[in-house]
């Protein structure tokens, strides 16, 4: 094998690195069903529609951000759960993972359970400072999880783009 180092031998792969789009992870659909029924068993829910309803207020509600733990915290029907045991119980699945590449793989049924339960997405409130005619429904996308899911509304895709890209500086 020779190691020879030639820069004109490196020039179609910097072109092909320039023109490659960096993908956000997501963890698997199986693992994140596993997570989902890890859940379930750790905190003595039954019925899916009540894990799945405080996942996704939890997500909605900034879940997926790192200072947010056990202080996010919501409950259904005397069924109480943090964002600090998503991710405990994510990590356990999955050690590399995180709460954000679950709601990634799992943004479409998220976005559906917060239209039902009218639970807008964290970042609608600032959606609605640049946007004020944002309804209900298109709120419920307002999620940092939805920026690249082509299911969002576009105008809502390219606002949590441009929003991300401002607060990032990217």
């Amino acid at each position: 094998m020779n190691l020879d180092f030639k820069p004109q031998n490196l020039q179609n792969l910097k072109e092909e690195i320039k023109n490659t789009k960096k993908v956000p992870g997501k963890l698997s659909r199986a693992k994140c069903e596993t997570v989902i029924q890890a859940l379930m068993k750790k905190k003595k829910i039954e019925k899916l529609d009540i894990v799945m309803g405080l996942i996704s207020i939890i997500a909605q509600s900034g879940g997926t951000n790192k200072s947010a733990g056990t202080n996010l915290e919501h409950s259904i029907k005397n069924h109480t759960l943090n964002a600090g045991e998503i991710k405990a119980t994510i990590k356990e699945i999955e050690p590399k993972a995180t709460f954000r590449q679950f709601c990634r793989e799992m943004q479409n049924e998220i976005q559906a359970y917060a239209q039902e339960l009218e639970i807008e997405g964290d970042l609608s409130m600032q959606a609605r400072n640049d946007m004020p005619e944002v309804s209900m429904v298109e709120a419920t996308w307002c999620s940092n999880f939805q920026t690249d899911n082509p299911c969002c509304p576009k105008k809502i895709r390219e606002w949590l783009k441009t929003n991300q890209q401002n607060r990032f500086n990217c």
